[in-house]
Order: C-alpha cells, then sequence, then structure tokens
C-alpha cells in the first residue's frame, strides 16, 4: 500500500478554488470560503470535491475536483437547482 505525502492544505484548495471561479464568466457569485464535500477518485487521481460557487439566479452551483498532490483541476461538477 502506498502511502500518500504532500497534500495540499485547506487554505492551498481555497485558493486554488477561487482563482479558478474568479476566471470563470459562469460565475456570479463567489462563496466566502470553500467548503470541502468529501474525497473522490477521478482518472486514477484522489480528488477533493470543494465548492460551491454561484452560477445562475436559482442557487445552481459549480464545485471542483481538485487533485490533493498537485492541485490540479481534473474535472467540475454543476449541479442545477429549477
Amino acid at each position: 500500500m502506498s502511502e500518500i505525502e504532500n497534500v495540499l492544505s485547506y487554505d492551498d484548495l481555497n485558493v486554488i478554488a477561487i482563482d479558478y471561479y474568479r476566471a470563470n464568466d459562469e460565475v456570479i457569485s463567489l462563496p466566502d470560503s470553500i467548503r470541502i464535500l468529501g474525497l473522490y477518485i477521478i482518472n486514477d487521481m484522489l480528488c477533493k470535491k470543494v465548492g460551491s460557487a454561484i452560477i445562475d439566479e436559482w442557487g445552481s452551483t459549480l464545485d471542483l475536483f481538485i487533485d490533493i498532490q498537485t492541485g490540479e483541476i481534473v474535472d467540475v461538477d454543476r449541479i442545477f437547482i429549477g
């Protein structure tokens, strides 16, 4: 079994997510700080799901899957309301 080393901190994840949200034209409201929504394996990478930025007037959100070691945004998840 391999050990995972050099895991990004909450602050690192927050900076990555906020920077992504600020650069994304789809986002209309930034969170004050991100929420950690769980761990996922995507494309053989261990990611934390973080979010949520508001993307429409109904409160739909955009969450990010960020690799916990590299900080790469591996995928996004849009949750539509209404």
